[in-house]
């Protein structure tokens, strides 16, 4: 028998070790009464131990591919959770952590685009038509078509092949019936290389609305004729969208990794412990960690909704930041404050902001677009050359062939180049057409019935077949070996629509320019002299013409005060009212500017320097609105620094005291992004100071230069998982680990940058509203009756613009509420400012009498009677409504703006 005491001895050690044990033990939760489908369910069931367990977990949980079951003991390893997850496992210090095995990386540095990749079928026609000869033109437009065999270069057999469907199928079709059962017959490799191209006439016409005035309805005829004639159909690829990324990949996938940062980890301040007990969200632990450590440390609001999940007290503040940058694929950027304060930082994506990388992108993507069209134009002008429309007729088995002389008078509206229309009664048209347009009205106006049942809100398009417009068109057809001819869906049009009706030389003839200026009782020029003797020869010249008023611009940093003062001499003698334009924010680069009071666009640059950087763009050199960007070069000041508030202040003051001024005109106003009406996401737009960006980070959660601006990347997908404007979840992967672990799932889905872009807008339109008050109270006083008016405010400026009289503070012009840029011009203006007058100028966009947008074919200023053609386009539709008319020739030398004022006639004429 063993003795009593070795007993005793033996039960102790065993009880110790039963209670070591006991305190060991993972605690579990009991088993699982239903299947695990989130991770916030499988984390439960992982074994703990002594180590802190962390666990950042979507709002919406992912579900895994096959519910997880846990084992006898009531346990899930970890590694199972990371798997099922797609997730893998990274130690950090005293944390593990679950983090996505990829991150999406945006190239900022996408290199040499292809231009031709991505381009529609019409763009790659048009390409492959500029590369032939006149007898290649000759075959195309023949009945045989143009092949393969017959092209002579590299490029134009490229081209041509790239212009036939693969796979190539064609389908049998019968005019006015369906066709969709037809089996579509395909063609092997050998047949589609014998496949010919062709390039015919036809003809489409429009009928007019039964009760819509000077409307029209436009059909398609493609190439079939009446109803029951058979044909075939070549059903193409539809037609590609906007050149894309041009071959190049905007985004990429890379091994997660931390990203380089400006919070070092292993800092001093970052190693004390921060408790993680009733932590909420991301948010929550990124302040937790910045009050434990005494630094200013934000989330940005897009990951700062993340709900987070802990079992334990605490872990290492350095640990924990790494731990939330691998999981959210992000990093901390630094935000440095005015003085001396200390800086705040940010967890977002990258060093670079969100916004500034998409705007890089951006202008790569405008450039290459501008390199496409400069290629078109080049292509254009190689079609033109070649006269092409000589060779090119009606296809021998085209029902509604024209004879010479109708074939004469219905040509494609480019070769013309004014978009006239053939009006004629069917009855002068061949018999066919009236069988056609019979058949069409009976068709149109089913469907009209059909929707007008449907809903009576729906605009009716019912036609007339009385009168009908012919136009010309091109079509591409397929000479198809063993088949014949057959056309392509992809370039044959088909369906209706509405259209303004403008019958040819129905235009009326412009009124003569004086007795249009007659119209305005306020005529007013406006230059920007350089001397006394300048602004004496405005105001002359001014009366000379029959103006009014003369607009003189003033610098803004002082000086130009002794040829205003000539000015409204001048103008005393000849009487012309005087009035003084001010610059406000926009100031001429000087050397010596202070930087303080510089504003910055998303790259931190000043606008001169975004001006040399782009100087050299091609979408400089192309695009008409990017060429309004430098037609007044300068660098926009700070709304909201103090030396500029004090200085266009005292500005103000002395402009307002000048004796004799008939008013103050106060324009540039404000920098673009300043009053929510800029549309590119590029350079153009300011208020990206650092001070701007911390304040706004304060006070909204997120760094200004991570909100991407408004525009499109020309349908470039750029989405940054956890930044996406749509929910997304983000994949995550797996590996083995041990210890403490953060667990990060992004849906990305946190209502996107919209209601972020619209308080960033905000919170600029806030600080120029608050400048703006300061100078007018001080115009105010230095004059209470002096006349002050403000430019519209509107970037970018569309030409003709316009300037109110400023009557009250807070209410500023610009972009009205519920107004858009294609209401009326003169309700715009009536909606903000009591008296208001039309502004023009030569050397920028106008706005065509019909209605539509474009620049001038050439400067609209070069002499007086292109000016006078000039005013005429643009104030000929623009004359009621106004107190006044501005020319606007400030960003021109005086002696070329005087040259110009010809085309007025004299005082007499207009008076």
């Amino acid at each position: 028998m063993m003795p009593r005491a070795l007993v005793l001895a033996l039960a102790l050690m065993l009880g110790s070790a039963a209670v070591r044990a006991q305190e060991t033990a993972p605690t579990t939760a009991a088993p699982a009464s239903r299947p695990i489908e989130t991770m916030a369910q499988a984390l439960e069931f992982v074994p703990a131990d002594d180590r802190v367990l962390l666990a950042v977990l979507p709002e919406n949980g992912l579900k895994p591919p096959v519910p997880l079951v846990p084992s006898r003991n009531g346990h899930i390893p970890l590694r199972d959770v990371a798997a099922a997850f797609d997730r893998k496992i990274m130690r950090l210090g005293t944390v593990t952590v679950l983090v996505p095995p990829t991150m999406t990386v945006l190239n900022t540095k996408p290199g040499k685009p292809d231009l031709t990749t991505g381009l529609a079928r019409e763009e790659r026609l048009r390409l492959f038509q500029s590369l032939l000869t006149a007898s290649q033109w000759r075959l195309l437009g023949s009945a045989s078509g143009i092949g393969l065999n017959d092209l002579r270069t590299d490029d134009q057999r490229a081209l041509f092949q790239s212009l036939l469907p693969q796979p190539f199928q064609v389908r049998k079709a019968i005019s006015g019936r369906e066709f969709e059962n037809e089996k579509p017959v395909a063609l092997s490799a050998a047949e589609r290389a014998g496949v010919r191209l062709r390039l015919n006439r036809v003809v489409a016409f429009w009928l007019p609305s039964a009760n819509r005035v000077n409307h029209v309805v436009k059909h398609e005829t493609g190439v079939f004729g009446p109803s029951g004639v058979e044909g075939h159909y070549v059903f193409s690829e539809p037609a590609a969208p906007a050149a894309g990324t041009y071959g190049v990949a905007l985004t990429q996938e890379a091994p997660n990794r931390l990203k380089p940062g400006h919070l070092p980890f292993d800092t001093p301040a970052l190693a004390s412990t921060v408790s993680l007990a009733d932590a909420a969200t991301v948010g929550d632990m990124v302040k937790r960690v910045g009050q434990a450590a005494r630094l200013e440390l934000h989330a940005d609001a897009r990951l700062a909704t993340l709900p987070v999940w802990t079992r334990g007290e605490s872990a290492r503040a350095g640990d924990v930041l790494e731990a939330l940058c691998l999981a959210v694929t992000g990093t901390f950027r630094r935000l440095d404050a005015a003085g001396n304060a200390p800086p705040a930082f940010v967890l977002t994506d990258d060093i670079e902001g969100i916004g500034t990388r998409s705007a890089r992108l951006y202008e790569w993507l405008t450039d290459a677009a501008a390199k496409v069209r400069e290629m078109r134009e080049e292509a254009d002008a190689r079609i033109a050359a070649a006269q092409p429309l000589q060779y090119i007729g009606f296809a021998p088995d085209y029902p509604m062939a024209l004879g010479p002389e109708l074939a004469r008078e219905v040509v494609p509206s480019f070769s013309r180049g004014d978009g006239k229309k053939y009006a004629a009664s069917p009855a002068d048209l061949p018999p066919v057409y009236r069988t056609v347009i019979g058949e069409a009205v009976a068709a149109i106006n089913q469907i009209d019935r059909e929707h007008q049942e449907e809903s009576r809100d729906w605009p009716s398009y019912a036609v007339r077949g009385d009168r009908v417009w012919l136009e010309g068109k091109l079509l591409l057809s397929f000479i198809v070996p063993g088949i014949g001819p057959a056309g392509d869906s992809g370039f044959s049009g088909g369906g209706t629509r509405a259209a303004p009706l403008r019958p040819a030389n129905s235009a009326a003839e412009p009124a003569p320019l004086p007795a249009l200026l007659a119209s305005f009782a306020s005529r007013a020029a406006y230059v920007a002299p350089k001397s006394a003797e300048e602004a004496v020869r405005a105001a002359t010249e001014a009366h000379r013409r029959g103006l009014t008023h003369l607009w003189v611009e003033v610098p803004p940093s002082g000086g130009g005060d002794t040829y205003l003062s000539a000015a409204v001499r001048a103008g005393k003698e000849n009487k012309v009212s005087v009035l003084a334009v001010l610059p406000l924010l926009l100031t001429p680069p000087a050397p010596d500017a202070s930087p303080e009071s510089q504003d910055r666009n998303i790259f931190g640059e000043t606008g001169s320097a975004y001006a040399a950087r782009s100087a050299a763009s091609p979408a400089t050199g192309i695009f008409a609105w990017q060429k309004e960007a430098f037609l007044r070069p300068g660098d926009w000041l700070r709304p909201d620094a103090p030396a500029v508030s004090a200085a266009l202040k005292q500005r103000i003051t002395e402009l307002a005291a000048a004796p004799g001024l008939a008013g103050l005109v106060l324009r540039d106003t404000a920098a673009p992004g300043y009053t929510g009406s800029d549309y590119y996401p590029t350079g153009r737009e300011f208020g990206y100071t650092p001070e701007a960006r911390i304040a706004f980070l304060r006070q909204h959660g997120v760094d200004p230069v991570d909100l991407r601006t408004r525009g499109g990347l020309s349908g470039a997908d750029v989405t940054l998982p956890f930044f996406s404007p749509r929910p997304r979840s983000h994949r995550i992967g797996s590996n083995d680990g041990v210890g403490s672990f953060v667990i990060i799932q992004g849906s990305g889905g946190f209502g996107g940058d919209d209601s972020l872009l619209q308080a960033w807008d905000a919170f600029r339109r806030q600080a120029n509203a608050a400048l703006m008050r300061e100078l007018f109270t001080a115009a105010r006083a230095a004059k209470p009756d002096l006349p002050l008016l403000i430019d519209d405010r509107s970037h970018p400026r569309l030409n003709p613009g316009w300037y109110g009289e400023w009557i009250a503070p807070d209410r500023l012009p610009g972009a009205a509420e519920g107004m858009c840029a294609f209401d009326p011009l003169t309700q715009q203006a009536k909606t903000q400012a009591r008296r208001t007058l039309i502004s023009v100028n030569p050397l920028r966009w106008v706005i065509t009498p019909t209605g539509g947008y474009g620049p001038e074919g050439k400067p609209a200023a070069d002499t007086a009677p292109d000016f006078a053609l000039f005013l005429n386009k643009a104030l000929s539709a623009q004359n009621k409504g106004w107190e006044g008319v501005v020319l606007d020739l400030s960003e021109m030398p005086v002696d070329r703006a005087l040259s110009l004022l010809d085309a007025l006639g004299s005082t007499a004429e207009v008076q």
